[in-house]
C-alpha cells in the first residue's frame, strides 16, 4: 500500500510531511499572519480549559542571535535552496555527533494547500533543544496571553473574518465538516 508519494521527495519534504501528520519533529509551525495564530490559540473554546497563548517570533532577530546573516536585510532561509540549513538536515544531524547549532526561523516553499492556506514557516531546532523563549533576552519572542473568558468571543468573530477550519485546514474532510454542522 502507497501512503504518499515518494517520488521527488527532499529530506525537508519528509519532516515536513511527518509535522503535517502529528509525527514529533524539529519543526516548530509559525504563521506570518497573526489572525491564523489567534485561531491556534482560541481552537479550544471550552473555559474550563484555561487560558491560552499567542507567540509571536522575530525570525531575522532569532537567525542572528544564531549567527545567521542574510544577503537581504530580512531574508529567511529557504529549506532546499540555502546551505545554511544543511546543518539541520536528519542524515547530517546523524552523521555529526558533536555540533550544536541554535534553532533558526525558515521558509519552505508552500507546495501543500494547507502550508499556503495557514501562511506556514517554521523554525527548526538542532541538537541544542532550549526552549526559543529562554534563549536569551533579545526582544526575539512575545506572549500574549488569551484570557479563557475571551476565547469563545475571539473564536465567533475570527469565524466571520472566515478565519475557521475549512480556510486553514482546505480538505474535503473538512468541507463535509462544514456541511454537518450547518445541517438542520
Amino acid at each position: 500500500m502507497n501512503f504518499a508519494d515518494h517520488r521527488n521527495r527532499t529530506e525537508w519534504d519528509w519532516l515536513f510531511l511527518m509535522q503535517h501528520y502529528g509525527v514529533p519533529t524539529r519543526l516548530l509551525d509559525w504563521t506570518q499572519s497573526p489572525l491564523v495564530g489567534l485561531y491556534f490559540a482560541v481552537t479550544d473554546t471550552d473555559t474550563n480549559s484555561g487560558d491560552s497563548a499567542l507567540w509571536c517570533v522575530s525570525p531575522v532577530a532569532l537567525n542572528s542571535m544564531s549567527g545567521v546573516e542574510p544577503e537581504f536585510e530580512l531574508d529567511l532561509p529557504s529549506f532546499d535552496m540555502d546551505e545554511v540549513l544543511d546543518g539541520y538536515l536528519p542524515s547530517r544531524l546523524a552523521k555529526e555527533r558533536g555540533s550544536r547549532l541554535q534553532s533558526i526561523a525558515a521558509i519552505a516553499s508552500r507546495s501543500s494547500p494547507r502550508l499556503f492556506a495557514q501562511r506556514g514557516v517554521f523554525t527548526i531546532s538542532h541538537r541544542d533543544l532550549t526552549p526559543i523563549e529562554e534563549l536569551r533576552d533579545e526582544g526575539h519572542v512575545w506572549r500574549y496571553v488569551v484570557g479563557a473568558e475571551s476565547k469563545l468571543k475571539i473564536f465567533e468573530e475570527l469565524q466571520l473574518l472566515k478565519i475557521d477550519r475549512l480556510s486553514l485546514f482546505p480538505e474535503l474532510s473538512n468541507v463535509a465538516h462544514v456541511i454537518m454542522e450547518e445541517m438542520p
